[in-house]
């Protein structure tokens, strides 16, 4: 019996030891059975109203593995999940988005797929991401006349780390002066780049690198393919310890040649995965 017990336990310290070196026990892109995580661009943004949580309730459902969401610090400091700089285009109502909160957003829910929802804030998602496991990349927003403040950044990672999700989220922007309010606070740090030009991504990655980044995320499937950023830049990634996806994926070919260079991650508006 003794025996038998050690032998038990050894393998399990096996167990625990390749999950060590392996990151097995980390909550990491491509990890889904396909070897690639789906991630659903403003939730499932194809078939229900984009940044709602109608629209991350039903990426969840449907088998994304993550949800990407946008984020505006409005006046008072809430912290809304929408895109657009003014309100208009999506809820009918005008007005500059920091001037909505959580006390006012029932006169700006946003009105598509024949539906109506609130604009959510960034505590629902955080809550819902705890609940089903949902990767979250949270994309910060800014314009010229307004910008995420150091207090909403403090703020941003302080929610991240009351809800227990600091494993499953990542925040990222396309630019650095952006993210630099959210360095050294304990929260995954990613980098949107837009260019597909070599030396742009190395730029972005060394980035990455000297900030303790984790995520890379391209702009489109096509960009990459007509660049030749294939499996040498994933590599390049990897050995670097970062995580690289798309920003768009159209569809299912898309999706199949990503899954074959490597990539951790594929963000899309559709449901390209059964």
């Amino acid at each position: 019996m003794k025996k038998k017990s050690a032998y038990i336990s050894m393998i399990a310290s096996v167990m625990l030891f390749v999950m060590m070196i392996t990151g097995a026990g980390d909550a990491a892109f491509g990890a889904s059975r396909s070897g690639i995580d789906l991630i659903g661009h403003r939730g499932y943004s194809g078939k229900y109203p984009e940044n709602t949580m109608a629209a991350f309730r039903g990426a969840y459902k449907n088998g994304f593995e993550g949800i990407e969401v946008d984020i505006w610090e409005s006046d008072n400091g809430d912290l809304m999940i929408f895109h657009d700089e003014n309100t208009k285009d999506l809820t009918g109502r005008s007005a500059k988005i920091w001037k909505v909160n959580s006390r006012n957003r029932k006169k700006f829910k946003v009105r598509q797929k024949g539906r109506k929802e609130l604009i959510p804030t960034l505590q629902e998602v955080l809550r819902y991401s705890q609940k089903t496991g949902l990767t979250v990349l949270l994309h910060v927003k800014n314009c010229p006349k307004h910008h995420m403040s150091k207090k909403g950044a403090a703020r941003v990672a302080g929610l991240i780390k009351k809800y227990k999700v600091e494993d499953r989220v990542v925040v990222f922007a396309s630019s650095a002066k952006v993210m630099k309010k959210f360095r050294g606070k304990g929260v995954r740090l990613g980098r949107l780049c837009t260019s597909a030009k070599r030396k742009d991504v190395n730029k972005t990655v060394a980035w990455l690198v000297k900030n303790h980044g984790d995520t890379l995320i391209l702009h489109k499937v096509s960009k990459i393919k007509k660049k030749g950023l294939r499996r040498d830049i994933v590599k390049y990634c990897h050995k670097r310890n970062i995580q690289i996806g798309t920003y768009w994926t159209y569809n299912k070919k898309e999706l199949k040649y990503l899954r074959s260079i490597g990539a951790d991650f594929a963000m899309s508006n559709y449901r390209l995965k059964k």
